[in-house]
Order: structure tokens, then sequence, then C-alpha cells
């Protein structure tokens, strides 16, 4: 703008300050310059909160362009602001966690995660817990790719009074799979709360570690629901981590549990509705030799989720029963390698002879 904008300019400016278009927030932040009123510093101070880039700018940030803006106006406010946004930009960043707003929250935390220390997994955590599933996915995948180094603030939130913190750094444990955090994990899951102890169950099945088969044995015998985990029982959760490890204890474990609870029978299970669920039993029924899984597995096999499909070829490869063959020769040319793999090693264990060399 060259010359003194009129009232409605003046509105349009500000109103693009909130643009979901990032070089639209830009050019904002530039005509805020040239405009004479006070909400134009609060503005702009704000705008250091928006990490936000135009890849057609050169990658130019929204809050670069306002913290030049506002050392170009020279006042000690606003070189204060300046300097404490230039020698720490997370408090600013952090700030724009809190505005529901996932045009601000995603580029926050793309920043954010640059940070090294507690600070940088508390606002993550935060974030985890707040109004968007992008952020959540986001926030969650940042933690998990920190690692090691985000162990021990997970594990101090363990003991937190705030239940969600208590879930979502367990579950983020099982995520990262370091099982130096077997022992803590055991230690919480004795806790009241029904959710938290299908969450670290859960866990445990991740990390593998056969120092949790004895309390996962207990746990078959909890039958408190999780709504979180589609109104499964704590032992349904307890069962699957237990086929996870894998060994002949635990899945001699299973038989027994699952012999004792007819509400767990795997062939309701093969005919539900419930994606989690079906995953859960198209792997077990091979597992645990259920001969009479044979025919829900195979009515199950256009199913569109690939794990869902891979799970139910190998169970039917593993149960050996030769009336598979004709439905699984087709999958050997499926279009997800992952499937054509699994169906001839399915068919390889039912003993069909075939030419695989080229597949």
């Amino acid at each position: 703008m060259t010359q003194q904008p009129t009232h409605d300019q003046k509105e349009q400016v500000f109103a693009n300050l909130d643009h979901k278009l990032v070089y639209k927030r830009i050019q904002a932040v530039r005509d805020l310059e040239d405009i004479s009123d006070d909400r134009v510093i609060p503005s702009l101070i704000k705008c250091l909160s928006d990490a936000g880039s135009s890849g057609s700018n050169h990658n130019e940030r929204v809050c670069d362009v306002a913290a030049e803006v506002l050392e170009r106006l020279d006042t000690p406010e606003t070189k204060e602001i300046v300097e404490r946004w230039k020698s720490d930009p997370f408090p600013f960043l952090r700030e724009a966690l809190d505005w529901d707003d996932d045009k601000y929250g995603i580029p926050a935390l793309r920043e954010i995660s640059k940070f090294d220390g507690d600070r940088v997994i508390e606002a993550l955590m935060d974030a985890m817990g707040g109004y968007s599933q992008n952020v959540y996915e986001i926030a969650r995948d940042e933690i998990v790719h920190c690692g090691n180094k985000a162990i021990p603030r997970l594990i101090q939130y363990l003991n937190s009074d705030n239940i969600f913190r208590r879930k979502t750094s367990a579950y983020l444990l099982g995520k990262i799979g370091n099982p130096m955090v077997v022992p803590e994990l055991l230690v919480a899951g004795d806790d009241t709360n029904p959710e938290l102890r299908c969450v670290i169950v859960e866990a445990l099945g991740n990390l593998g570690d056969e120092r949790a088969i004895e309390a996962l044995k207990v746990r078959l015998y909890d039958k408190e629901k999780c709504s979180h985990y589609h109104d499964q029982r704590v032992c349904d959760i307890a069962s699957k981590s237990l086929l996870q490890i894998a060994t002949p204890e635990t899945v001699e474990a299973v038989k027994e549990w699952d012999s004792l609870e007819p509400a767990t029978d795997l062939i309701t299970s093969l005919q539900s509705n419930d994606l989690y669920v079906l995953r859960f039993a198209v792997w077990s029924a091979g597992r645990l030799g259920i001969k009479e899984a044979v025919q829900p597995l195979l009515d199950i096999l256009d199913v569109v989720d690939s794990e869902i499909k891979r799970g139910a070829i190998w169970s039917l490869g593993v149960l050996r029963d030769s009336s598979a063959i004709k439905h699984l020769l087709p999958y050997t040319d499926d279009e997800d390698p992952l499937i054509a793999k699994s169906a001839i090693e399915a068919l390889q264990k039912l003993r069909y002879t075939r030419d695989y060399d080229n597949t």
C-alpha cells in the first residue's frame, strides 16, 4: 500500500491475518506497516507465533516477516519483543498450539520438534490432547521419532495425576519400542483405570518382552471393558499381546483362556463388522490352530483391509485345509506384494506345487 488505506481496506488487512492461505497472511503483515491503528503492534506480536511458510515466496514464514516489520517500527516495545523472539521462539510457537486451528498448530508443531529437551515432549503431549486429529497424529509421530530421548519424560508421565497423560505415555512407550521400559509399565499396569490397563497391556505386546508374560497372563482374567478399544475387555487385549510375544507358554495360556471364555470365541469374532476385532481374530485363528475357522476365514478374503486379508491368508496356510487352495491361488498375483507373498507362502504350507520363481 502506497497511500493511507480506506476503512474497508484496513479491515480487510486485519481479516487477512487469519486467512487460510499463507501468502495472504504474509502480505497482510506487510500491509500493517502502512496502517495507523492501535491493533497493529498486538497483531504483529501475535504473528510471531505463526510459523506458516509460503513455498511460492522462497519459503518465507509469517513470523519472520512480522519480526521484520516490528523491527522497522523501531519502538522500545517492538525491539524488546523481537529480541525475545529471536533469542527463543519456542514460547511463541507453543502459544500457537492453543489457537485451535490447524493452519497455525501444524506449522508450529513442525518447528517445535526441531528443539530439544523436556519442554518439547511436554508441548507435543499437550498437542495430542487438543482439538485436532491432524495435530494429534503429527505430535504422536514426532514423539515416537524422538525415540529414546523421549523415554525419561514419558516414564514421569506414567505417574501423572492426569489420566490422559498416563494413557498417552504408555501408548507412546509401546510405539517407541525400547524394552527398557517394561518394568515401569508392569508397575503402572495395576492401575484401577481399565482404559489405562488396556493401553499398557497393548504396549507390552508391542514390546514383545518375555518379562511381561506373567503379568499378561493375570490380565487374561480381567474382564473390565474399555470404550477406547471398541468395548473389548482387558482380557481380550491381553490375549492378543500374549500371541504377539508368541512363545509356547503364551500360546498355551491363550488356548486355556479361550477354552474357558465362550464370549471370546474366535468364530464369532471372525464374523464381526469391527475391523479392530477382525485384525485380532484372523491372526489368532492360525496361532491357536482352530480348524473350525477355515470357512469364516475364506468368507472374509475379499475384505478391503490388507492386514485382515494377510492374516486370513496366513492362518489358512497354517491350518492346512486343502479346500483353501483354490481360494488362495488368485491372490498369488495380487497387486499388493505383501498379500501375494503371503498367498504363495500359504500355498507352500498346503503342499501346493507350482513354480513361483518368477513371481
